[in-house]
């Protein structure tokens, strides 16, 4: 399949609530979540990341629970049941329950679903409490790469920016606005790379920078995407796995553009409204910090 690239143009932490059920005696049990390390701060391969929620016995008596977690690939194609965890609770006490996420576990989108059980001699539990399937997140990490001939760009100040973009797709301001619920973070330290000059003026420019390894390439100009133009300040195939920014020195701007051309490699094209991410045109006495429910389902299925 062809990538045709797209190119921007310059003008001048989920939650969900838990059903409760009432034991023999009057105690009643929820389920929150508490702090979560997964699926933000992790990727394929990495260790030390935990689920954890915390269970509360608001009732009147002591009471010993069990407390089960799954995790769910939105297709439903992968289910993986944790181990369950047992705790015991004297009245109005609460605490966390966490289990190590392993590191098979697949970069992207999982559902987490916990439940809590009453745990009596029987071999049948009675379910206290469910939180259904929560969260539906799609975490993406970039690699951040800088040209040689460009400013340095330090992890604080990466970090910033995607935080930044991250907040733009995930507030919901208005009409038409949807908070897309994504979550952006880096995967590895900035570094810098001396293919070419700094400058794409072709597609070959362009070919040459895209291979770079990584996903967010900060460049000196770009005069070329899919065609010479003037005031181009980000290009990206559509779809991709990676694109081209032009280093723009400001938290503030550069997080629509890293937003936009993220867009382009999950799939998007532009939006002919100027309130809009995915708007072509890019004004600085301007915002665009709006997605659409179908741009928003693009966007959670990630990069190319």
């Amino acid at each position: 399949m062809t990538r045709r690239p797209a190119g921007l143009f310059l003008l001048a932490a989920a939650c969900g609530s838990a059903t409760e059920s009432t034991p023999p005696d009057g105690s009643s049990i929820t389920v929150a979540i508490s702090g979560l390390a997964y699926p933000a701060e992790t990727w394929l391969g990495q260790a030390d990341t935990k689920l954890s929620y915390v269970v509360s016995n608001t009732g009147t008596a002591r009471w010993s629970f069990g407390v089960t977690a799954s995790l769910r690939k939105p297709d439903e194609s992968t289910v993986v049941d944790l181990p369950l965890r047992a705790v015991t609770l004297s009245a109005g006490q609460a605490r966390t329950v966490s289990w190590d996420l392993p590191p098979w576990r697949p970069a992207g989108r999982w559902d987490v679903r916990v439940n809590v059980w009453q745990e009596t001699s029987e071999p049948i539990h009675t379910r206290l409490a469910d939180s259904g399937w929560l969260l539906d997140v799609i975490s993406t990490r970039f690699w951040v790469r800088y040209h040689a001939n460009t400013p340095a760009i330090s992890r604080a100040d990466a970090d910033t920016r995607l935080a930044q973009a991250q907040g733009l797709l995930r507030g919901a301001n208005g009409v038409g606005d949807v908070a897309c619920d994504v979550r952006l973070a880096q995967f590895g330290e900035p570094a810098s790379f001396a293919t070419g000059d700094g400058i794409i003026d072709n597609q070959s420019d362009f070919d040459a920078v895209l291979a770079v390894p990584g996903s967010i390439k900060m460049v000196n100009q770009i005069n070329w995407c899919d065609g010479i133009a003037a005031g181009i300040i980000g290009c990206s195939p559509i779809p991709g796995f990676s694109f081209v920014v032009r280093e723009m020195s400001s938290p503030t701007r550069d997080r629509e553009l890293w937003a936009h051309e993220y867009g382009h490699t999950a799939g998007l094209n532009h939006n002919p409204v100027a309130e809009y991410v995915m708007y072509a045109h890019y004004d600085p006495l301007a915002s665009r910090y709006k997605v659409t429910l179908n741009e928003c389902s693009v966007y959670r299925k990630g990069p190319a």
